[in-house]
């Protein structure tokens, strides 16, 4: 993500980024901001709470976020941080990883790009600052896909009809006539 925000500034230098979190790679993302000379434009925020979170969305063009599968095989589930964006009517850039390709539809809803693939980041960054209108219609399908596919009840609903499915399945082969 620091990778491919640099290129972005060189056509959008007002750009800022915020990366929120916490974990073994922050320090390895604060030294790389240091060594790519974009402090001023890249916040490290550390753990943000909800009221932090919600503000910058408001004010966000995209979420971004590039993950990528570890060498121990390790991936995502369904992708929370993503789906809190699209609540909040933020377009999301992320990688076709794991359970994102579940939440967002590329070119509906969301932009994806395969891991890794810094340059391809890059310009979908570029394309959504470029394009406001863009930004807006994603924005509004992330925020509709989420009311419709991944609220509570629509999860509660799902699990029942599958146990109750999974019962049935199961009794109809005790049943004798």
């Amino acid at each position: 993500t620091i990778l491919a925000f640099k290129e972005v500034l060189k056509y959008f230098p007002g750009a800022k980024l915020i990366m929120g979190g916490e974990g073994p790679l922050r320090e390895a993302c604060y030294n790389l901001v240091r060594y790519l000379k974009i402090e001023a434009s890249v916040e490290l925020p550390g753990i943000v709470d909800k009221e932090y979170l919600l503000k910058k969305l408001q004010h966000a063009t995209a979420f971004v976020q590039h993950s990528v599968t570890a060498l121990n095989g390790d991936m995502e589930g369904t992708p929370v941080a993503i789906l809190e964006a699209c609540a909040a009517g933020v377009p999301v850039i992320a990688t076709n990883h794991a359970g994102i390709p579940d939440v967002i539809l590329h070119g509906v809803n969301g932009l994806l790009v395969a891991e890794h693939d810094v340059d391809a980041m890059s310009k979908q960054m570029i394309y959504l600052l470029q394009n406001p209108g863009v930004v807006k219609r994603l924005g509004a399908a992330a925020k509709q896909n989420v009311v419709e596919n991944f609220t509570m009840k629509k999860h509660i609903d799902c699990i029942t009809g599958k146990i109750i499915a999974a019962y049935e399945k199961r009794s109809s082969g005790n049943i004798k006539m």
